[in-house]
């Protein structure tokens, strides 16, 4: 009697073991609530002092803070793809101003023997944004998280990173969709011009 006992409680213990194995535990934790999860954190382009193109100080928090949306442009002296872009940038630009979207350009790799060139660059394209200078701490903490430019990132007035970069030069009917998209999720409606489209 006692040995049938014994193996009544061996088999319920083994049953029980095999309900509660790693894989029936994954299981569970994957059909957890999807609500439940925390909100991910959002990327931030963070506040960086710079040098323009045309001599003035500013910063990044400044900038972003005049519009709703901030098309973020990084090219260099040495990408043969940046001109075509900026020169459509720069319309783009024109055509939403005032309207809650800027372009920002970043030129990396300039120093005091290539700003002039890199001065030249812009205006032989008309992209007449505000250009400022990569200094080493937004080069080390921002840029070096994306490829070889050109590169371009969308940012909202607070400063948070929208989306995925883009890499490569764009088209202007490409930046004008992508534009509309995202400046459509960040108006708010605070400035009676900011939710106007191009």
């Amino acid at each position: 009697m006692k040995a049938k006992v014994l193996l009544a409680v061996m088999a319920a213990a083994l049953l029980l073991a095999a309900c509660q194995s790693p894989a029936a535990t994954d299981k569970k934790a994957e059909k957890k609530d999807p609500e439940a999860r925390t909100e991910e954190k959002k990327e931030e382009f963070g506040n960086y002092g710079a040098d323009a193109l045309n001599g003035i100080k500013t910063n990044t928090n400044t900038i972003f803070d005049q519009a709703e949306l901030t098309v973020v442009n990084i090219w260099d002296l040495s990408c043969d793809s940046c001109k075509g872009e900026m020169e459509a940038l720069g319309e783009i630009g024109r055509e939403y101003a005032g309207k809650g979207v800027q372009i920002l350009g970043i030129v990396r790799g300039v120093n005091a023997d290539n700003e002039s060139e890199a001065e030249a660059a812009a205006a032989e394209v008309n992209a007449d944004y505000v250009q400022m200078i990569a200094s080493e701490e937004m080069e080390k903490n921002v840029l070096s998280k994306y490829g070889d430019a050109p590169v371009t990132v969308m940012v909202g007035r607070d400063g948070t990173v929208l989306g995925d970069a883009y890499a490569g030069a764009k088209d202007k009917e490409f930046w004008n969709t992508e534009i509309e998209k995202y400046h459509s999720k960040v108006c708010v409606n605070d400035h009676p011009a900011d939710c106007g489209v191009g």
